[in-house]
């Protein structure tokens, strides 16, 4: 990408710290108009720039995660968390689909999985998948009401989770949507 946001993972939220990174494409573009006059400068100095705390706190987090090798952690127990996602739900009547890169997954529920057909926005399905999985334990990050999303629930564990906490994870997601399948079925919402 040409701009990228790296607030969170500077100080993983520990201290509110954000940074820009910009490509040497867009860098070009403004230090030229930076030399021809066109621009004053390149300038983002201001109040809160380079506070000490702040910089004390990235430089400490950013240790931290190179040390105890967390980078390389996501991306292992990413693909165990993409394998037990698949295994526990590609057959499940509920589950449409599951996507997801790293420790980044989202869980979507269908209505019809055989022709990918969502719940109807006004459910609030994935809400209502949150509070089953809730009460297992475990808390999901539902997408808004009422969007094309309402029928997804994201996973998004911290980068030091274990191969094990994943496994219980997953098996606290799958008590959730069994028990919203329940749930459903009871309503008269879906026939399965």
């Amino acid at each position: 990408p040409d701009l990228m946001s790296v607030a969170k993972g500077l100080t993983s939220a520990y201290y509110p710290v954000s940074s820009c990174l910009v490509s040497d494409k867009v860098w070009e573009v403004l230090l030229e108009g930076s030399r021809a006059g066109k621009v004053v400068a390149f300038g983002h100095g201001n109040t809160y720039c380079g506070n000490p705390v702040g910089a004390a706190t990235a430089l400490a987090n950013i240790a931290l995660i190179e040390r105890e090798g967390l980078v390389g952690n996501a991306d292992a127990v990413g693909e165990h968390m993409a394998k037990r996602l698949k295994d526990a739900f590609e057959d499940h009547p509920l589950v449409g689909e599951v996507r997801g890169l790293g420790l980044y997954h989202a869980v979507e529920l269908a209505k019809d999985k055989k022709n990918k057909v969502g719940f109807d926005w006004d459910l609030n399905i994935s809400h209502r998948l949150y509070d089953r999985c809730k009460e297992e334990g475990l808390i999901l990050h539902c997408a808004w009401p009422n969007t094309p999303a309402c029928n997804s629930a994201m996973l998004a564990p911290p980068i030091c989770i274990t191969r094990d906490e994943v496994d219980e994870i997953v098996a606290r997601l799958k008590r959730g949507i069994d028990g919203l399948q329940d749930d459903l079925l009871r309503e008269g919402l879906w026939n399965g």
